[in-house]
């Protein structure tokens, strides 16, 4: 059985002070800056993750999606993105845009992760095993159907929240980058497909 120093509280210190007599005993301790250390670390853990509360733009959106086409299979593995793509990703970024200050953690993992399961949802409203009612409209880009269809599809299937006529123009694109990994679980078909087989 382990022993667990808690367990006995009251220790005998006599041996001890007869040991080291008067003189070496401690009588007072000094202060440490450890526990200010610690307070500063986690002052600075919770300002950056306020700081990563950032609103992506059009241009940033558009970027990424070529950077995801561009290198994202060298990094992807059997369970998704391997953890040094973010890295790279940021790096591509700066480059292609002057100025950017995007960082791979948390700004660019939590926005491709956003990104996929937009693109899940989608795939499985419109996919074969998906609900009816749903469509896709290759010119805006986005969703067709009813908002009541939609509300209780919603409610099973949290991660199509926010689609309801929000185009979605990266949706193909993406299918470069997802869309091997939603196939083999749902059977998807091409956007396109699905709405010639509706016509």
């Amino acid at each position: 059985m382990a022993f667990d120093p808690l367990e006995d509280r009251e220790v005998d210190l006599q041996p001890v002070q007869d040991e080291m007599g008067a003189n070496e005993m401690i009588t007072h301790v000094e202060t440490s800056n450890a526990c200010s250390s610690l307070n500063i670390m986690a002052e600075d853990s919770q300002q950056s993750t306020k700081r990563s509360n950032h609103t992506w733009t059009a241009e940033e959106d558009k970027v990424l999606v070529e950077c995801l086409i561009d290198i994202g299979s060298n990094f992807k593995g059997d369970n998704g993105f391997k953890p040094v793509f973010s890295a790279a990703i940021e790096k591509l970024m700066h480059q292609r845009i002057p100025g950017c200050t995007l960082r791979g953690i948390p700004h660019i993992t939590s926005w491709v992760k956003l990104l996929k399961n937009h693109y899940n949802a989608i795939a499985e409203m419109i996919g074969p095993n998906g609900g009816s009612g749903f469509g896709w409209n290759d010119i805006k880009k986005q969703i067709e159907v009813e908002r009541e269809i939609f509300n209780d599809w919603v409610t099973s299937h949290p991660n199509a929240k926010g689609l309801f006529n929000k185009p979605f123009p990266y949706y193909e694109s993406l299918g470069a980058v997802f869309g091997k990994d939603v196939a083999t679980e749902l059977n998807v078909e091409e956007p396109a497909d699905t709405v010639y087989e509706m016509e």
